[in-house]
């Protein structure tokens, strides 16, 4: 199928824009938001029978960041019964699962003339194997008791399948675009378009006051949590024709965040610092080397007004006290804050982000402790004891799974760092130390892929968590063709 660029962004533009308004207004109506998930899926079926894997691939990506994915950031409970397209009756989403490995197996069935770059597909294919021996080895040996654990099991099944769902999916993009080079630019715009979509379809529900309410000081916006992502279109600027339409868009979502977070704050300051320093690295770049110096100023004018706008907006969110959100900003601040000793410093880190410092070295300690888990992992679901730190790991409800904190056996961890190690030692620790590499040359590098830092971001923060920001993913995948470093990339070197 030939894919027009022009009307396709439009039609994906639109399409993001109102299911992210359907979805957000409509997620507690089962029998709306039951339709549009069985809508969606068929639709995905569809073009699973017809081997349509581009078409797959780019409405995977659409409907996947439209939706609703977590009830604790709306209703406050995990249990809350309700449907999305990563919810159906019964089979709650594993049916994308089988999509996704059927698709692959029926393109190399049928399409056996098609450009495979078998080398690539059996590096990403062996580290699924290697998981899976691993974890198979764990329980052998009854790593820290895992097989003695009833449930346990369970935890290293939820990590193979999400990383069988994440390789297939990458292994489809990079499908994709070895057959069209041409397509990972238009994939490229088209999820421009759907954050262009998403961005106005969240700053409407923020007109419309679609608010869940947490505590007197304390509300989240009802949007997909993709919206998290909305501030990185001011990057844009330097790209597009419409650079100023991208930069105010950003800018306008990232102050909406600011008070109104999509439900994971902390990690949302963070993102804002990282897409802060690309814009200034690339704005005063462009001020120096380019021959549009007035624009370039202009827009160095009006993104330093719009910190004011910012400040006044969210002066409450400054005080610490005030919110969750505001809460998380002072967390992030602390972090740079090295005045009163090292004791006072970790302590004001508070638990949230002491907590993921302490499974970092925890974790570290764990394979250390034993060769072979340095060497290779533990294999899916992977378990460390708790040797040091401060914090409580065991608050019910809180960090853990309350199977984990009865047998004091960890696996849950809460960032894409400690899963990677975990799962796979040294191994995970090189894959680790290479991307991080990368993605702090593209940031200051002179017209570095500003997507390749986003996707570096999603891989050490989120990877597992949370199914619809699978975009850092599909910019990973993007900016590793602009860097010119595919070749390493998609041979997992």
């Amino acid at each position: 199928m030939k894919i027009t660029i022009k009307n396709d962004q439009i039609t994906i533009f639109l399409l993001s824009f109102l299911l992210t308004v359907i979805n957000s207004l409509t997620f507690t109506n089962n029998v709306i938001s039951l339709g549009l998930a069985l809508c969606e899926t068929l639709t995905i079926l569809f073009f699973v029978m017809r081997v349509d894997y581009k078409n797959f691939i780019i409405y995977y990506l659409l409907f996947s960041s439209t939706t609703i994915e977590s009830s604790l950031f709306t209703l406050r409970s995990h249990s809350y019964e309700r449907y999305s397209f990563f919810r159906l009756p019964i089979i709650a989403y594993y049916h994308l699962f089988f999509f996704m490995v059927i698709l692959y197996f029926l393109i190399r069935i049928t399409r056996r003339k098609s450009a495979f770059n078998n080398k690539r597909d059996a590096k990403w294919i062996s580290i699924l194997v290697l998981g899976f021996i691993m974890t198979f080895v764990s329980y052998l040996s009854n790593d820290n008791g895992v097989y003695e654990i009833q449930g346990m099991f369970r935890f290293s099944i939820i990590d193979a399948y999400e990383t069988v769902w994440l390789i297939f999916y990458a292994l489809l993009i990079f499908y994709a675009f070895d057959n069209e080079k041409s397509f990972v630019y238009t994939f490229k715009d088209l999820s421009v378009s759907m954050m262009i979509g998403i961005s106005l379809g969240g700053i409407v529900l923020y007109l419309l006051g679609n608010f869940s309410q947490w505590t007197s000081t304390t509300m989240y916006l009802v949007c997909p949590i993709a919206f998290f992502y909305t501030p990185a279109l001011m990057l844009l600027c330097f790209e597009k024709k419409q650079g100023l339409f991208y930069l105010c868009i950003g800018i306008i979502c990232a102050i909406i965040q600011t008070k109104y977070s999509v439900g994971i704050p902390g990690a949302f300051w963070l993102f804002l610092l990282t897409v802060l320093i690309l814009f200034y690295a690339k704005l005063f770049r462009n001020i120096r080397l380019s021959s549009k110096r007035p624009l370039f100023t202009f827009l160095a004018i009006l993104s330093i007004i719009a910190i004011p706008i910012a400040y006044s907006f969210i002066s409450d969110t400054l005080n610490p006290n005030s919110s969750y959100s505001s809460f998380k900003l002072s967390t992030l601040v602390s972090l740079f804050t090295f005045n009163s000793g090292f004791n006072s410093w970790y302590i004001a880190l508070g638990s949230s982000v002491g907590i993921r410092v302490e499974q970092i070295i925890n974790v570290f300690i764990e394979v250390f402790k034993k060769p072979l888990a340095l060497l290779f992992g533990k294999g899916f679901g992977g378990t460390s004891l708790k040797y040091w730190g401060i914090y409580n790991w065991n608050d019910y409800g809180s960090v853990f799974p309350d199977l984990q904190i009865n047998a004091r056996v960890y696996s849950s961890f809460l960032t894409g760092i400690v899963e990677i190690i975990i799962n796979y030692g040294m191994i995970g620790i090189i894959f680790l130390y290479r991307y991080i590499k990368d993605g702090i040359i593209e940031l200051f590098r002179k017209n570095g892929s500003w997507m390749f830092v986003v996707g570096v971001y999603w891989l050490l923060v989120f990877l597992y968590f949370y199914n619809s920001m699978m975009i850092g993913l599909v910019w990973l995948c993007v900016g590793a063709y602009e860097m010119k470093k595919i070749d390493s990339f998609q041979n997992g070197s």
